[in-house]
């Protein structure tokens, strides 16, 4: 896996976040692995190769989460991305909030996304159940315009 491919930090002082960024490094092979979709998840589909990828970034960083979370307990768990990387952290924020036990029983109003100009990779009913923490950011030229 390339390193590149997202950055942790542990915001102190004024803000008062944990942010996980997503860059668009991410590997072709995960990108283009899209069974139409056949990948089911919580109720609805995803796209295969950003949950792939999402999914990844949740077992290679879940200690660390899990972590930062106890430690800073007031703290928000923020993920952000664009475009294709936006797809991935809004992902990436489903698993959390459907694994929230795996770092440190975080409640579900202390995490977030910002997923900015995203590639639609999830259906419908998804995007409704989960509007509460992901926030799709879109202007007039996206043509897709659902997380």
């Amino acid at each position: 896996m390339c390193l590149d491919f997202f950055f942790l930090t542990a915001c102190d002082l004024h803000i008062r976040d944990l942010h996980s960024c997503c860059t668009q490094s991410l590997l072709p092979q995960l990108l283009l692995d899209d069974k139409l979709g056949q990948t089911k998840f919580d109720g609805g589909y995803v796209h295969t190769g950003l949950l792939k990828g999402a999914q990844w970034v949740f077992d290679t960083e879940c200690d660390v989460l899990k972590e930062l979370v106890e430690k800073y307990e007031d703290y928000t768990l923020t993920f952000a991305g664009h475009s294709l990387g936006a797809g991935v952290v809004t992902l990436l924020t489903m698993l959390v909030v459907k694994n929230r036990d795996k770092i440190g029983n975080i409640d579900r109003k202390r995490i977030r996304c910002f997923a900015i100009a995203p590639a639609r990779c999830v259906s419908l009913n998804l995007a409704v159940r989960y509007a509460d923490v992901i926030n799709s950011v879109c202007d007039y030229y996206d043509f897709e315009f659902l997380f």
